[in-house]
């Protein structure tokens, strides 16, 4: 109960808050424009004509921005006024960005950041690199994007501007995100919102927490993104910030669409929408229009579908938005595939592909190769489906990456840990100073034997509280080394499961070829003999890698640490060949499987267990499982130094 009033209070103090500032934000301007009435022509009427070009396009009136921006431009070039060009380029850049001109946006920005450097206004300068970095990324230039942020962040971090600091550390993370590196998107946006709370910034927590649900959401756990934009939503909602509002209802969309709960994706869609069209921001506009062509698709209604992505690309291609177009190719190729035009569907789809392998966004390039595996396979075109599907578990591996996983919990538990050693330290503090007043008071009161006794109480508190501290972090590390032994566990299974889930995937794939082979009983003979050495070729094909090899063998010898020892110890003259029948075997694959996973016959696997039970001394009743308990049961002292 008090949880929820506090969250309440909470809630109406940021509406108050929210409404004085958009009232105080009116005083200002209402003040600003008397100034320029009665202003002459000097530098003080440049600075009031750029404070009112920065009040206009915070309040999305991008035209009355330009034109109060450009006539500072003027009168500052008749003056000579260095610092007021500067900012009136910056105020121009930034209209033409807000309408989703990064070009324009980008060329005013560069004329600024030439005119800061040179007056040494190095503040101003690490926000216009910040606003550049931006202009790549929505054109998806990711690397060039990268380089202007970093200059940015090292600028604000030697000035110590922890907002300027923590801006930056929020667009590198949206920059990894887009490029499905995961693990350091989270760790920028967890120090990002780590600064945003030390300074109380409202908007930049909300920014933060919208942004790790991204992260979360990216990895499918839905519960955790959800209750980040929730989080972040709130915020947004009490401070009447429609962009964000809007990117969290598109969060909050997604989920809801991969649940299946088209209704609810719907109506967060189409709030975006509305906010997107509010204030004038084509980017969400068009994303928008993509998601709510997702949710259509998914009901089978085709034509709204398509509608809603050539809505999406038309003002994607208009505003040179990389990404999007991407997005909508593959979203329109996919939904030729699905309709039966898959010819077509094909063409958009490598356009598609072709646009996300240049940029590097992994997940849109694996997004575009399942729809080419799925084309392939329609078209009967195996071979380029097979290899199609190759990369998609590639790229679909690389996203899924337990290790990202991994180190977003770790991520989220450090920022966890340090806000409470913060707040504990604070505790501290609090207690110190208070017992510094009791003690100077005891002092006055007691003289030197109360001292003396106070001391010693103090000390022996000192030292209980030490010793109770030094137990707790004993039972934290047992706790701590104790999950890391499950962990390690839970990935070594996995890594192994994901083996054996490839080496069926071949097989179901070959099983399918299979099937068609046998439906072309009226080509002739050497458009079959083409088939058929199509399919030896497939099957002579190893789906797994020897970088899956490793992983396996890592995974395998954490859950059973000894086998692999024991067997070189008690037979020396077991072959790498042997010893991975042995280790397959272990876990159960079937004479099929282990041909599957090696690239060879099963009349090779046969003649492999034939050496092994040789030289494991076997008979003919024994079978690989009486063999393998063999080995189970040799005794084995570990030799600690080698492991």
């Amino acid at each position: 109960m008090k949880k929820e009033l506090y969250f309440i209070v909470t809630f109406l103090l940021l509406i108050a808050e929210a409404t004085f500032a958009q009232k105080q934000e009116q005083k200002r301007i209402d003040s600003l424009q008397t100034s320029l009435k009665k202003s002459v022509q000097d530098t003080n009427k440049v600075n009031i004509l750029t404070s009112l070009s920065e009040h206009s396009w915070r309040k999305n009136n991008y035209d009355d921005a330009l034109t109060y921006a450009e006539d500072a431009l003027q009168l500052a070039k008749k003056l000579r006024f260095k610092k007021g060009e500067a900012v009136a380029y910056n105020n121009i850049g930034l209209a033409y960005y807000y309408q989703d001109n990064y070009s324009e946006a980008r060329k005013n920005y560069v004329i600024a950041i030439e005119i800061f450097e040179a007056i040494g206004a190095v503040h101003e300068t690490a926000w216009v690199y910040n606003s550049v970095g931006q202009t790549y990324y929505y054109q998806g230039n990711y690397s060039t994007a990268l380089k202007n942020y970093f200059k940015a962040r090292e600028l604000f971090k030697n000035m110590g501007d922890k907002h300027g600091e923590a801006t930056c550390y929020i667009n590198i993370g949206i920059v990894y995100l887009a490029q499905g590196n995961y693990s350091e998107a989270s760790k920028s946006f967890f120090v990002a919102l780590k600064i945003q709370e030390s300074i109380n910034n409202q908007d930049g927590m909300a920014t933060c927490y919208k942004n790790i649900g991204d992260v979360y959401l990216a990895q499918r756990d839905y519960p955790e993104a959800l209750k980040n934009y929730f989080a972040s939503l709130e915020i947004r909602e009490a401070l009447d910030n429609k962009y964000g509002m809007a990117y969290c209802r598109i969060g909050i969309g997604v989920i809801y669409y991969h649940q299946g709960n088209y209704t609810e994706a719907l109506e967060n869609y189409f709030t975006a929408l509305e906010l997107f069209r509010t204030i004038g921001n084509k980017v969400g506009i068009a994303r928008s229009y993509i998601n709510i062509g997702c949710v259509y698709s998914a009901q089978d209604s085709y034509p709204e579908a398509q509608d809603n992505y050539s809505a999406a690309l038309e003002i994607q291609e208009a505003i040179g938005d990389k990404y999007g177009i991407a997005e909508a190719f593959i979203s329109i190729g996919s939904l030729y595939v699905k309709t039966g035009d898959v010819e077509k569907g094909k063409i958009w789809l490598q356009k598609g592909l072709e646009i996300s392998r240049e940029l590097n966004i992994k997940k849109k390039i694996k997004e575009g190769y399942k729809g080419l595996v799925k084309a392939d396979s329609i078209l009967g075109n195996y071979k380029s489906a097979f290899e199609n599907h190759k990369m998609y578990m590639l790229y679909h591996d690389s996203l899924s990456n337990e290790e990202n996983t991994k180190i977003l919990t770790q991520t989220a538990i450090q920022y966890e840990f340090d806000k409470k050693e913060v707040i504990a330290k604070a505790e501290q503090e609090r207690i110190e100073a208070e017992m510094r007043f009791r003690y100077s008071l005891f002092i006055g009161g007691t003289g030197l034997i109360a001292i003396i006794g106070f001391v010693l109480y103090r000390n022996i508190r000192l030292k209980r509280r030490k010793e109770k501290e030094i137990f707790i972090a004993g039972q934290q590390i047992i706790e701590l080394e104790k999950e890391k032994i499950e962990s390690e566990l839970h990935q070594a299974k996995k890594d192994i499961h994901q083996f054996v889930r490839k080496v069926d995937e071949k097989n179901e794939l070959i099983n399918k070829i299979y099937d068609e082979l046998h439906k072309l009983n009226n080509l002739y003979d050497t458009e079959k003999t083409e088939l058929k050495n199509t399919l030896v070729q497939l099957k002579s094909t190893s789906i797994l890698t020897d970088d899956d090899w490793k992983s396996f063998q890592a995974g395998f010898n954490k859950i059973y640490p000894f086998f692999v020892i024991k067997v070189k110890k008690e037979y020396p003259t077991i072959t790498t060949a042997e010893l991975r029948f042995l280790m397959l075997a272990k876990i159960g694959l079937s004479t099929g499987q282990m041909a599957d996973a090696l690239g060879v016959s099963a009349n090779s696997v046969r003649v492999t267990w034939r050496r092994v039970k040789n030289k494991l001394n076997g008979t003919l009743e024994d079978t690989p499982q009486t063999l393998l308990s063999r080995i189970d049961e040799i005794q084995i002292t570990p030799n600690v130094n080698a492991l």
